[in-house]
């Protein structure tokens, strides 16, 4: 009779060692699951918009005080695009708002030239309609086009002034696109748009006619 009580206590040995098993092998799938997942989310592609302005700001705006803003028309955020045939377009977008990085460069380049942006009369608005660096790339050479493009509008009292500002660029290469050249591209090309802006012939004589 004494063997009853020792089966049922090896069976509920084996019970729980069973389930101890199972709870070990349902944290593995789990952490395994937690893992997979992680590995699959890729973190958003960013790049750093810093424009390099390379000409030297010259004072000849003094005296005078605008209200800047920077508006972005694009349809999307990203500004480099990787294009490979069957496979999905690889998206780089600003690591800050392209708005905000090229109201921050350009501002401090007309403040440089005398002319301030913290509040006036004359309201400067810049639209950016196009900012864009598309890369096809294959597997033995990649092909870059890029291409931004400005709308500048100014009200000074009953007096206006427009005028489209474009940048186009071309690049090629062995093997695989640098994403680092390309931001450095990018950001030089922004620069030399903000100093077409800025030293326009046409802007310096409307700002300075009274």
């Amino acid at each position: 009779m004494s063997s009853l009580p020792n089966a049922k206590a090896s069976k509920a040995a084996r019970n729980s060692s069973k389930a101890v098993k199972t709870n070990s092998y349902r944290t593995i799938l789990s952490v395994s699951f937690v893992t997979l997942l992680g590995a699959c989310a890729t973190p958003p592609s960013q790049v750093i918009v810093a424009p390099q302005i390379s000409q030297a700001a010259m004072p000849i705006y003094s005296g005078n005080n605008i209200s800047l803003a920077v508006v972005d028309l694009r349809p999307s955020n990203h500004l480099i695009q990787i294009l490979r045939k069957d496979k999905p377009a690889e998206l780089f977008s600003p690591a800050q708002s392209l708005s905000d990085s090229l109201s921050a460069s350009l501002s401090q380049y007309l403040n440089a030239q005398g002319l301030s942006t913290q509040g006036g009369v004359t309201q400067m608005k810049v639209s950016i309609e196009k900012a864009l660096v598309s890369v096809q790339q294959s597997m033995v050479k990649y092909q870059a086009s890029s291409e931004i493009r400005l709308l500048v509008n100014i009200n000074k009292g009953d007096k206006t002034y427009s005028q489209v500002l474009t940048s186009k660029g071309n690049s090629n290469g062995p093997i695989k696109a640098d994403i680092a050249v390309l931001e450095r591209d990018l950001n030089q090309q922004l620069g030399k748009v903000i100093s077409e802006l800025a030293n326009n012939p046409e802007l310096i004589a409307f700002m300075q006619n009274n």
